[in-house]
């Protein structure tokens, strides 16, 4: 929605794709609210849901190079490759 000429824009919903990397295909997709962590907490709720017992891996952009999120995506099984 557009506001007065000179308002800022405010972003309120994220959204959250879960693609596969070989064909590019969404494979699941979430929206949320924003707040600091969002973005970290869909990635690994994301990966937490997959069916199968194969080991994935997920790419991720520097922001998510911390060590909790690190963390957490080795205990679910999941090679991070993060920025």
């Amino acid at each position: 929605m557009c506001g007065k000429s000179g308002d800022t824009t405010k972003l309120s919903r994220f959204g959250h794709l879960l693609m596969e990397d070989r064909h590019g295909l969404v494979v699941d997709a979430q929206v949320s609210q924003v707040k600091g962590t969002v973005e970290r907490e869909a990635g690994i709720g994301r990966v937490e849901v997959l069916p199968g017992t194969h080991r994935v891996t997920m790419g991720a952009d520097k922001n998510h190079d911390t060590k909790s999120f690190v963390a957490a995506l080795q205990r679910a099984d999941v090679i991070p490759h993060v920025a």
